[in-house]
């Protein structure tokens, strides 16, 4: 199910990206100290996605692009 699909079934007034957390929780709940624990050691993902896998995020995640303002792969 993509996020989309799953937010749905919510009542939601924010979403949050994860990649900008702690800027975007600030904002709600004022400053905090929040840390990544469990950041990848992988490369950047353009390195190991190939352009079949890509067309398939796409296709599948469109609408959740869309509603969190992200550009397609």
């Amino acid at each position: 199910m993509s996020q989309s699909e799953w937010q749905s079934h919510f009542i939601v007034d924010k979403v949050v990206h994860l990649e900008n957390l702690q800027i975007e929780t600030e904002k709600i709940v004022g400053k905090i100290r929040a840390c990544h624990l469990n950041k990848s050691t992988k490369g950047p993902w353009q390195s190991y996605m190939t352009p079949r896998a890509i067309e398939i995020i796409n296709e599948y995640a469109e609408r959740d692009f869309e509603l969190g303002d992200y550009k397609i792969l």
